[in-house]
């Protein structure tokens, strides 16, 4: 997974190579790797969570829609 890669486009393509089935085997290893960030970064924090979901539907006026994965899941 490419860490400067913006988080919107990672995100998109990770969600439509799950449903492929001529995706890379890395697609895979990079889906388990988010969603193991998604897990330690956020955990059951609603907060957290609910941050993560303005910031990807624009609902953050302050989110960069161009910054990394470990930009959106910080605090």
């Amino acid at each position: 997974m490419r860490l400067a890669t913006p988080a919107p486009r990672l995100l998109a393509y990770l969600g439509s190579a799950a449903r492929r089935t001529d995706t890379p085997p890395e697609a895979a290893e990079a889906r388990a790797v988010l969603a193991d960030r998604v897990r330690s970064g956020l955990g059951t924090d609603p907060a957290a969570r609910r941050r993560v979901a303005e910031r990807l539907t624009g609902l953050d006026p302050e989110w960069d829609p161009h910054s990394t994965v470990a930009a959106l899941l910080a605090g």
